[in-house]
């Protein structure tokens, strides 16, 4: 029977697994190998000695892999063109509770926008008062000079 992995080029295969072996080979190419739906719903545990250990984040899903099972295994074993997979166990595997930090209050992008908008409106009207500029369109050293 033909294997998708004879699609693959052989000096590509044949470093994959020199230089990650079996187990880490199947642990990349484990979504492509199941699909993204069961991908997302699963996690490569350990392969060792023909015995596949997949993780399973609900019970629901550990029923219903099981009588998936045989396909699973017979996919692993055709793409790898031997009975690399004798028995397949799932476990529960819950996900890794990572603790949430504290939401720091952000501004909006438009707030920021705004005041540096304002910040540079400031900054301009500095500028034109330093140089003698008022928006009347009048300096203020000759202002001085007309009432003298």
């Amino acid at each position: 029977m033909w294997s998708i992995r004879d699609s693959l080029p052989r000096p590509f295969w044949g470093r994959l697994q020199e230089e990650l072996g079996r187990e880490e080979t199947l642990r990349l190419l484990w979504p492509s190998l199941i699909g993204p739906h069961l991908a997302a719903n699963t996690r490569f545990r350990s392969l060792r000695n023909g015995r596949l250990l997949i993780g399973v984040e609900e019970r629901t899903w550990r029923s219903s892999l099981t009588s998936l099972e045989g396909i699973v295994r017979a996919t692993i074993n055709r793409f790898w063109g031997e009975d690399l997979v004798g028995q397949i166990e799932f476990v529960e595997d819950p996900p890794l509770k990572v603790p949430r930090r504290e939401a720091v209050p952000t501004r909006s992008i438009r707030a920021q926008a705004l005041q540096s908008g304002e910040e540079s409106d400031r900054r301009n009207s500095r500028a034109r008062t330093a140089s003698g500029d008022r928006r009347d369109g009048k300096n203020p050293r000759l202002r001085e000079r007309e009432k003298n």
